[in-house]
Order: structure tokens, then C-alpha cells, then sequence
């Protein structure tokens, strides 16, 4: 991973990536250092960096820290965000936001994808 060019996270989809990035890079969530820190408990591989500036911004920061694991582990890691008390420089996010990214977290392959010959709709998130 690297700062000079973040990776976005693809693994995630998009309505769920824009709701992520307005509850942790917006006006709530983790500062661009908070999240480094969170996430280097997780991987070795996260980038530190000072405080003199020259850093993508915090959504950029969030997508490229995350894009590091795959689904199953962001899952796991954006659950743990939901719940730790991890918020200092801003606001943990709102309730209702929670709530939408829980239900997303613990939606089942089955009910996404119904067995009926494929002629079932696919819900969205």
C-alpha cells in the first residue's frame, strides 16, 4: 500500500463504499491518523505516516487501508469500527448508519441470491 497512489476498494459495492465513506471520513469517523493507526492492528502492511501534510484525504485513506483484506475481513474489521470506541477527533457515526451497515454486514449469499432458476431480482444493499 501506498499514500502517493491509494487503491479504492472494489471489493465493497459502491452504494456501501459512499455510505462508509460519510461515516468514517465525513463529518464523523476516524482523523486520516486515527485510521492508520486503527488499521495497522490488523496488518503489518499499512503505511505510517507523519503529520506534515502531503496525505490523500481520510476517504482515500479509508478505501486503500481496507482494500488491504478481503471481504470477509473488511466485514469483520467494519463491524469492529461500528462498535469500538475508537472515535476521538470526531463523532462516532449516527445510529441510522450503523444500522444500515450492520444489516449489510449480516445479509446472507442465500437471500441475496435466490435459488429459483435465476429469475429472482437481486436486491441492493
Amino acid at each position: 500500500m501506498t499514500f502517493a497512489k491509494p487503491s479504492q476498494n472494489l471489493a465493497i459495492p459502491q452504494a456501501i463504499r459512499e455510505r462508509l465513506d460519510l461515516m468514517f471520513a465525513g463529518q464523523t469517523g476516524l482523523s486520516g491518523k486515527e485510521m492508520v493507526k486503527y488499521f495497522s492492528k490488523f496488518s503489518a502492511t499499512i503505511e505510517q505516516y507523519d503529520d506534515r501534510g502531503g496525505m490523500p484525504s481520510r476517504k482515500e485513506i479509508l478505501q486503500d487501508c481496507i482494500a488491504n483484506f478481503d471481504l470477509a475481513e473488511q466485514k469483520g474489521i467494519i463491524a469492529d469500527m461500528l462498535n469500538a470506541d475508537i472515535y476521538h477527533k470526531y463523532a462516532a457515526p449516527a445510529e441510522l448508519d450503523r444500522i444500515y451497515i450492520q444489516q449489510w454486514i449480516s445479509d446472507e449469499l442465500p437471500r441475496a441470491f435466490p435459488q429459483n432458476g435465476g429469475n429472482a431480482r437481486v436486491r441492493g444493499p
